[in-house]
């Protein structure tokens, strides 16, 4: 375990101390101890060695005093940041973020590039401002959001509850399993529509994505018993232009049961599940 910077700082103020006093090859042995220890270069040890401590002559009544003492170290100079962007582009990238429906950054950024020139004329942006809009990249769009995220994140509620059965039965899905090169393999969940909060009766979405080509079909349900889930992807493989090959799903106890189970394995559709909830 190598040394922390307090000892090391410390052990380079006690061997500057005898480095400066010693005779020529005194000062070999002391490096050779001195980068054995640290692990120090041997011409950066000579460096740090020699302004580290220096030997002060101190003179009265005509007689000379020697002493050793440590070199102050002139102050870091703290750097300056001259900021690029002021208010006006900051306020002018939030406003943009807002209406984009809150982008990540680097989307956002894509966004305001590609469609600089109908804001610049829709909103007579000035010269200066065009130009840092044109020109503010994606870590400093971040950056001037990080603040404004809190304010406009809303967070949905979760009503998957995982069930526990069926695991040797139904396989987790691994990636590239399916041949996504040809539809047929969906992607499936379910969503609340409840507003904020779940208290009381509200619909649930059941949501198939086909993987290959992003066909998407919905259908309301009364709620996420698995009558209705399995009644549900029945409806939706009746209407598709093409074969239900596959059906991959969460944790949650609508689709990880016997009913939608027995009904992939009658209409020889592969079921699978995803690993996490």
């Amino acid at each position: 375990m190598g040394l922390d910077m307090k000892t090391r700082q410390k052990l380079t103020e006690e061997t500057a101390k005898r480095y400066c006093q010693a005779e020529k090859k005194e000062k070999g042995k002391i490096l050779d101890e001195f980068t054995a220890t640290t692990g120090y270069n041997r011409k950066y040890a000579i460096h740090i060695l020699r302004n580290t401590a220096r030997i002060k002559v101190t003179r009265f009544n005509n007689c000379g005093r020697k002493s050793v003492q440590l070199t102050a170290k002139a102050p870091r100079k703290k750097r300056v940041y001259v900021k690029r962007y002021g208010g006006d582009v900051r306020q002018e990238v939030i406003r943009l973020w807002v209406m984009s429906r809150y982008m990540c950054a680097a989307r956002l950024k894509a966004f305001i590039t590609d469609n600089l020139e109908y804001f610049a004329g829709k909103h007579t942006y000035t010269p200066e401002l065009k130009s840092k809009l044109g020109t503010v990249s994606s870590a400093t769009i971040g950056r001037m959001l990080k603040s404004e995220i809190p304010k406009h994140t809303v967070r949905g509620f979760s009503t998957t509850r995982p069930a526990k059965n069926l695991n040797a039965l139904i396989p987790i899905r691994v990636y590239f399993d399916w041949d996504e090169r040809k539809p047929g393999f969906f992607e499936a969940d379910t969503v609340a529509n409840c507003g904020m909060s779940t208290e009381g009766r509200f619909l649930t979405t059941l949501t198939l994505t086909d993987v290959y080509s992003g066909w998407t079909e919905l259908r309301a349900l009364l709620n996420r018993a698995q009558r209705w889930v399995k009644e549900g992807v029945d409806d939706i493989k009746k209407g598709l232009p093409f074969p239900m090959k596959g059906l991959d799903s969460d944790n949650g106890g609508e689709f990880k049961n016997l009913q939608l189970l027995e009904w992939c394995r009658m209409n020889g559709v592969q079921f699978t599940r995803r690993h996490f909830s």
